[in-house]
C-alpha cells in the first residue's frame, strides 16, 4: 500500500469521526436544552408545585390516562407517594376538575439510523377553561 493510500485513508476516518463527534454533540446540547433549557419539559418537581396548589381531593383531569395508564398514571403515582393530596384523575375532564398543560412535549421522529428527539407546543385542551397559574413549564387551568 502506497503512502498516498494510508493520507487517505486516514483522512477520510478523520472526516467520520468528526462527522460522529458533531453529530453526538448536537443532540446532546438538544437533550440538555430541552430538560434544563428555557423552553424544557415539565418536570417531576415542576408537577409537584402545581399539584400543590390543587385543593385537597380535587378532581384532576389527565387525557392521556387510557390503557396501561389508567393504573399507573404519572399523576397517580405523585399524588399518592409525594404530594398526598387525594385527588381524583380521569381522563373523562368534568366541569369544575382541574388540568395541567405543559407547555411543550417531546415528540419522537424516527429517520433510517435512529431517533430524533423534538420540543414541540402541547396542543391546547379543547375545552373552556379559566386559567389559574402560569409557571415557565405548564399552565394550571379549572374546566369550566
Amino acid at each position: 500500500m502506497t503512502k498516498t493510500f494510508h493520507r487517505i485513508l486516514a483522512l477520510v476516518l478523520a472526516i467520520i469521526i468528526g462527522y460522529s463527534i458533531a453529530t453526538n454533540l448536537y443532540f446532546n446540547q438538544r437533550y440538555l436544552a430541552s430538560k434544563y433549557g428555557s423552553e424544557r419539559l415539565l418536570s417531576v418537581a415542576d408537577t409537584v408545585e402545581i399539584i400543590n396548589q390543587i385543593p385537597v381531593g380535587s378532581t384532576l383531569c389527565d387525557p392521556a390516562k387510557k390503557g396501561k395508564r389508567k393504573e399507573h398514571g404519572q399523576y397517580d403515582y405523585i399524588d399518592t407517594f409525594m404530594t398526598k393530596r387525594e385527588l381524583m384523575i380521569t381522563n373523562a375532564c368534568p366541569s369544575g376538575s382541574y388540568y395541567i398543560q405543559p407547555k411543550f412535549k417531546m415528540a419522537m421522529q424516527m429517520n433510517d439510523l435512529f431517533p430524533i428527539f423534538t420540543l414541540v407546543k402541547t396542543p391546547p385542551l379543547d375545552r373552556p377553561m379559566t386559567s389559574l397559574l402560569e409557571t415557565p413549564e405548564a399552565y394550571l387551568y379549572k374546566i369550566e
